[in-house]
């Protein structure tokens, strides 16, 4: 009776340990992985912001340019 109570045991202490190490394994990669990802969204996020932008200014600059050609354009073909 007593070996068949000390293999129930053992049988809960593997399935236990097998619990606890698979928790701490997940626990453990998440902590890992977790905070890089989280470092990289706002840099990520920041660098969008400023090619937005340099691209915003750069749209305002080839629009000037645009305008200046379309009025030179006019004065040609108008002499």
């Amino acid at each position: 009776m007593t070996s068949l109570i000390n293999k129930r045991s053992s049988k809960s202490n593997v399935f236990n340990m097998h619990k606890k190490f698979n928790l701490g394994l997940i626990i453990g990669l998440g902590l890992f992985c977790l905070p890089s990802h989280s470092k990289e969204i706002p840099k990520h996020q920041e660098d969008l912001s400023s090619i937005v932008e340099d691209v915003a200014e750069e749209m305002n600059s080839l629009n000037k340019n645009l305008n200046l050609l379309s009025a030179s354009l006019s004065r040609f073909l108008a002499n």
